[in-house]
C-alpha cells in the first residue's frame, strides 16, 4: 500500500511539474532548439557526404588520367 500511495504522490508531482514547464512554454522552446539542432546536423552531414563525393570523383579523375598517360 505504501508503493502505491509514493506512486500517486511521484505521479501527481509530475504532472504538476510537466504542467507549469507546459504554461511556461519551456517545452515549445525546447522542440525549437532539438529541431533547430536536428536541421543543422542534417545539413552538416550532408555537407560531409557532398564534400566526399567530390574528393573520390576527384581522385578518379586523377587516376584516369594517370592511367591514360
Amino acid at each position: 500500500m505504501k508503493k502505491v500511495i509514493m506512486g500517486t504522490v511521484a505521479g501527481i508531482a509530475t504532472g504538476y511539474f510537466l504542467r507549469k514547464i507546459q504554461e511556461r512554454a519551456y517545452f515549445h522552446e525546447m522542440c525549437d532548439d532539438i529541431s533547430g539542432l536536428g536541421f543543422k546536423a542534417k545539413k552538416k552531414f550532408k555537407n560531409a557526404m557532398d564534400r566526399g563525393m567530390n574528393e573520390a570523383e576527384y581522385i578518379k579523375d586523377q587516376v584516369e588520367s594517370k592511367a591514360n598517360k
